[in-house]
């Protein structure tokens, strides 16, 4: 049972841990350059619903560990630590893996559907779509809790 219990305690660090700004961590270089390009939220396949980011910048970012969450967000981010563990935030967010480099004026697209991570596109592998038809805003943050770039439609 401990076991368990410290197992969850571990996943939940990075997943709650994270999503508020860390006081006096500033962005990382060059991450001013990266921003939200485009979102495809009215989709027929899960294929088809994505993401894409894009670094105008003349320098790569390292995207290991940032955070691309829905306007849950705005709900979230006022939870207390108690009242986040008994809300479930993984439907409303997708963690970059780590390892992700976005190179100079370069886009990777973040897919809903079903396929095998690469350079240019990652994959969140759902079941249902994640993004709303009807309107909603996307937050990028760092790995800190910075926020990057925001995407409304």
């Amino acid at each position: 049972m401990k076991r368990i219990a410290l197992v969850i305690l571990m996943l939940m660090v990075p997943v709650f841990g994270l999503t508020q700004q860390v006081r006096g961590i500033l962005p990382e270089e060059g991450s001013e350059n990266v921003v939200i390009l485009r979102v495809q939220y009215t989709a027929t396949t899960l294929d088809d619903e994505y993401v894409v980011i894009y670094n105008k910048g003349k320098i790569p970012v390292d995207l290991s560990g940032w955070i691309l969450f829905d306007s849950y967000y705005e709900t979230y981010r006022h939870l207390t630590p108690l009242e986040r563990m008994a809300n479930n935030p993984l439907p409303h967010m997708y963690r970059i893996p780590y390892g992700t480099l976005l190179k100079s004026h370069s886009w990777i697209r973040i897919c809903s559907g079903y396929g095998r991570n690469n350079e240019d596109y990652l994959y969140r592998n759902l079941t249902t779509q994640w993004l709303n038809d009807e309107g909603d805003t996307l937050y990028l943050m760092d790995d800190f809790g910075n926020l990057i770039s925001e995407f409304s439609w």
